[in-house]
């Protein structure tokens, strides 16, 4: 739905022009993850913050790709682990979630830290989402299909498949073969 989709870009877009909120959301971001090992979030204060300007701790950093390090990329996969951890435990443990830690977001400090940066853009994740997601990796960890499909069904991943494939069973524009397979995918899509 392409009008949805620019609404909500827009929205987000004023979101993270919303320096007071993102001081705010650094402030949760910081107690939620800012005890991570190898993980840093400066500190926010929304008392100098104002409309135009967040006010923040400096952080001292290299910015990205840190293969340059002389550690033969031995750091720069070390900060991909501790990014990576940090945010599979902000999707499926906490639901508070940095929507943005692209290259520019994230430092390497002095101290070997990965340093998250730029909290306008974040977003929550529902706990019915999070134990979906939990769910679904079980479903493929233990290879139960019916699991998986299930589950990316109540996550809604599957709702737009499953009308086209109803309407194609029911169209009848489809061969008897493919109308028959189709029959029997569709009743695991429930």
């Amino acid at each position: 739905d392409l009008p949805l989709a620019v609404d909500c870009i827009g929205a987000q877009l004023f979101d993270e022009l919303d320096y007071q909120k993102e001081a705010q959301n650094a402030l949760r971001f910081r107690a939620l993850y800012g005890d991570l090992d190898g993980v840093l979030v400066p500190e926010a204060y929304p008392q100098l913050t104002s409309r135009r300007v967040v006010a923040m701790d400096w952080v001292e950093g290299l910015k990205g790709p840190w293969t340059d390090l002389g550690s033969g990329g031995d750091e720069a996969w070390r900060l991909l682990a501790v990014g990576l951890q940090c945010s599979v435990y902000q999707v499926l443990s906490k639901g508070f979630f940095h929507a943005d830690p692209h290259l520019g977001n994230l430092l390497r400090t002095p101290q070997g830290q990965l340093a998250y940066l730029d909290f306008g853009m974040m977003v929550e994740v529902p706990s019915s989402t999070r134990f979906g997601l939990v769910a679904l990796l079980l479903g493929l960890q233990t290879k139960d299909v019916a699991l998986v499909a299930e589950t990316l069904v109540k996550l809604g991943f599957l709702d737009e498949l499953k009308q086209r494939l109803e309407a194609t069973c029911s169209s009848g524009s489809s061969s008897e073969v493919e109308a028959a397979a189709l029959k029997v995918v569709l009743p695991a899509l429930e």
